[in-house]
């Protein structure tokens, strides 16, 4: 599992922010924010990816705050507190492209599965599978989309207004595959909702002191400079009449 500030993976829910999010891709460009939801990090075999040709593009990415932990009954215990586990910045989204390696390349196709009957109705037809030699298909480049977790597309969530984004993430990645990528990018010249994010123990810290000190403190300056600047100059009137 995963969590962090912004939590992720079984038992959590994380907001991403475009700062995340790629915008040179054409997937997350001007992308609103996010809910990734019962979602997980991605893990890569570069030399895997390497023997096989393919590249990868990660696309979105965690805050610097999340965590990894083992999924296990006591996962709760994760989800606010990372205890001793190691903070850092995690990919859940990436882009694969190249040349795949075929699967069946020494076996025989499988059978097409047939469809399961919904309760109470017949069993379904066949699928009538084609007869003699299947023509082998010419094999071409292909792109790979991988997410670590499904939830954020569920149909009450892509249906929600304040989950606008998900839908768009949806939208974007089926165009990205099977469209060219100037086509996704038009989807993309759009007026995006931009949100603040939380700030930092630190920041809210600096600026209480900005607000309810440092600038009190300035005030206070000024006035006494001001009331010592007249006072030296009343002095300084005096003390010339007086001669």
């Amino acid at each position: 599992m995963i969590g962090g500030g912004q939590p992720i993976d079984s038992g959590a829910h994380m907001l991403i922010s475009p700062d995340s999010m790629d915008p040179e891709v054409s997937i997350t460009s001007r992308l609103s924010t996010l809910f990734y939801l019962w979602g997980a990090s991605l893990e890569f075999d570069d030399e895997k990816l390497k023997a096989n040709g393919l590249e990868y593009d990660t696309v979105i990415t965690t805050s610097e705050e999340s965590w990894s932990a083992p999924f296990n009954n006591d996962v709760g215990q994760y989800l606010t507190d990372p205890k001793d586990l190691e903070q850092k910045e995690r990919p859940i989204m990436a882009m694969i492209t190249g040349q795949f390696p075929r699967v069946y390349t020494d076996a025989e196709r499988p059978a097409w599965p047939t469809p399961q009957p919904q309760p109470g109705q017949p069993p379904m037809p066949q699928n009538d599978e084609p007869e003699g030699p299947v023509e082998p298909v010419a094999a071409a480049p292909g792109k790979l989309i991988l997410l670590g977790g499904g939830a954020l597309f569920r149909d009450d969530f892509v249906q929600n207004r304040q989950m606008r984004g998900n839908l768009e993430l949806f939208m974007n990645s089926v165009d990205a595959l099977a469209l060219s990528e100037d086509l996704v990018h038009v989807r993309g010249n759009k007026p995006i909702d931009r949100l603040i994010d939380r700030p930092s123990d630190s920041a809210r810290t600096f600026w209480k002191f900005v607000n309810y000190a440092l600038v009190n403190m300035i005030v206070a300056g000024v006035g006494i400079g001001v009331a010592a600047a007249r006072l030296t100059s009343r002095n300084r009137y005096t003390v010339s009449h007086t001669q």
